[in-house]
This record gives C-alpha cells, sequence and structure tokens, in this order.
C-alpha cells in the first residue's frame, strides 16, 4: 500500500503501519515510509520501561506496592507527583502523564543495561533504551563534559559508535553524573542549547535513545502480543497503555505511548480493529515548529492519521 504523507507535519517521518498476524507476528499489509532510517524516539520508548518493569514483578525482584523516594538527584524535568511513590504509580504516571522522573526512577529500579538486554533480545540491533531522560538532556545541554568530553559532537559521535559494551559503560556514568545537577539546571541550559546554534539534530539521534519505525513497530507488537508476562500483569501493561495519549473511541482496544521534544514528535502503539490487529511507529523528526507544546497539539492529528491509515488497510465491502 502507498504512503499518503500527514497534511499537517513537517520535517522528517519514518513511519510503519502493519496488520499483522497475532500468532506470528508477521506484516500482512504494510504501509511504511523511511522505515529503517534512525530517530530518536523521545517518550514513547517508556513502553519497553514497562516491560522490562513487569518482568521482574513476575520474577518476583519487585513489587507493585515497593515504593520510592523521589529525590533532586533521581528527578528529571518536567512536571512530577512528590514521593514517596510505589512502583504501580510510576508505571501508569510515566506512561498516563509521561513523567520522566517515574520513567527515570523505574528504569534504575530495573536497571539501564537490563532494559537494554530486552530489547536486544527481541532481534533488535538499532534500537537503545539505556540512557535516562534526565542523563540524555543533560548531555545535550553541555552539563556532561566530565562523561563526553568538551566537545559535544566529538563526544557523542564517539558514544553512538562506540562497541555495545563501551556504550553501555558511558551511558551508566551520563546516568550517574546526570544525578549531580538539579532538573532546573538541566532545564535552564537545555533551552539555551535548543535556542543556540549548537543544537544539532544529529546529537538528537546519537545522545537520546533511538530506533527506526520498522524495528520499533516489531518490538511494540512483541510488547503487546509476545511479552512472556504473567495474565495479570499482561492485563496490568494493556490497562496502562490503554490510558497513553492520544488514543480515540471506537477501535476495541488502543494502546499507545506518545512523545515529544525539541522538533520532535513520536507515537506507537498497537490496535485490534474488527478483530484485526495493527502495530504502528510514527517518528517525526525536524519538525518546522519550534514550540514544543504547539507540536504536541497535533497528537490527535497523528492518531487521526493512524485510523485513516487503517482504513486504507482494510478490504472494501
Amino acid at each position: 500500500m502507498s504512503y499518503q504523507a500527514p497534511t499537517f507535519a513537517s520535517g522528517e517521518i519514518g513511519f510503519y503501519l502493519a496488520q499483522i498476524d497475532p500468532q506470528t507476528l508477521s506484516p500482512i499489509k504494510v504501509i511504511q515510509h523511511n522505515a529503517d532510517a534512525l530517530f530518536p524516539l523521545a517518550s514513547t520508548f517508556k513502553a519497553m520501561t514497562l516491560w522490562g518493569a513487569l518482568r521482574d514483578v513476575d520474577a518476583g525482584r519487585l513489587t507493585l506496592n515497593q515504593m520510592y523516594d523521589v529525590t533532586l538527584r533521581n528527578r528529571s524535568i518536567e512536571a512530577y507527583q512528590p514521593g514517596p511513590r510505589t512502583l504501580l504509580n510510576l508505571l501508569q504516571q510515566m506512561i498516563k502523564r509521561s513523567e520522566n522522573t517515574a520513567a527515570d526512577i523505574v528504569q534504575g529500579a530495573v536497571g539501564a543495561e537490563r532494559l537494554q538486554q530486552l530489547v536486544t533480545s527481541q532481534g533488535s540491533c538499532n534500537t537503545t533504551v539505556r540512557i535516562s531522560t534526565k542523563a540524555w538532556w543533560a548531555a545535550q545541554g553541555g552539563l556532561l563534559p566530565d562523561v563526553f568530553g568538551t566537545s559535544l559532537p566529538t563526544g557523542a559521535a564517539a558514544y553512538f559508535a562506540a562497541p555495545d559494551a563501551d556504550q553501555a559503560q558511558t551511558a551508566a556514568q551520563a546516568i550517574q553524573s546526570a544525578m549531580n545537577f538539579t532538573p532546573s539546571q538541566v532545564d535552564d541550559n537545555l533551552n539555551r542549547y535548543f535556542s543556540s546554534s549548537l543544537y544539532s539534530p544529529q546529537l538528537d539521534v546519537q545522545l537520546q535513545n533511538h530506533s527506526t519505525a520498522r524495528e520499533w513497530a516489531a518490538l511494540i507488537a512483541r510488547l503487546y502480543l509476545k511479552n512472556g508476562l504473567s495474565d495479570s500483569s499482561q492485563t496490568l501493561l494493556r490497562t496502562i497503555m490503554s490510558s497513553g495519549c492520544c488514543t480515540k473511541p471506537g477501535p476495541q482496544y488502543w494502546g499507545s505511548k506518545a512523545g515529544s521534544g525539541w522538533r520532535l514528535l513520536t507515537m506507537s502503539g498497537l490496535l485490534q480493529v474488527n478483530g484485526s490487529f495493527y502495530v504502528y511507529s510514527y517518528l517525526n523528526h525536524g519538525s518546522d515548529i519550534m514550540d514544543t507544546d504547539h507540536l504536541e497539539g497535533q497528537l490527535p492529528q497523528v492518531s487521526a492519521y493512524i485510523l485513516s491509515s487503517i482504513q486504507r488497510l482494510q478490504p472494501r465491502p
């Protein structure tokens, strides 16, 4: 099926939508565009953090009523709920409210590298989920020369090209180093960076968690349909993911996680429509819209675009 570009979007788009066999996860019908190019994931990566945490709940490593403090060290930028908080609350808020602090605390509880190993074990070659939100923003804001060196472009390129073990070590160092800064320090330096001539879209890809539209959609399919979770954790996963932005009424089920950043908008998820399953990944980088809140206003249009694309895949009566 041919790709039809969304009329509301600008910049580079990676898109993959497939009707899939729920047993084999093989694609039946596909609409795709730029599906193998790397894009920063923004907050849509938090779906994998949820999967990793629920696997640990099933294994007895974590419990849903486990308590966590919120401190200046583990707080990320943007809105957050003060602690102490249960793991269940953190899981709910990192999806429903896309809370960065909640996501970083859960990532720390599971282990950033264990989350990366989960993704890699699913056959992914181009996906990273190993760095925290606070760490990548602190890095882009120029606060981590102890990790990436005094030339951020050089350090980011070296990190991006490094062997997996070296990349894991650098990411772990960045996560720890970023905790030395308050959320306000990170936010202030980040805003100066984005509005300066130093900003580079390439650094978004190199420093942030990233994937391709095709590979991320394959991971999303496994997240929902081949996740290896207990029945109770599977039910909880589907419930939490159904609270993500910006689902619409109509489908039998719609699980979604959106994300945004500087000139960056993402959304991925799974729908069940008329008994058929559809998985999608929408990655938009380099938008002409500079204001993040304004760009997030496109999310309902992205949802409508997903639904209209699914209608194109369905057989006509």
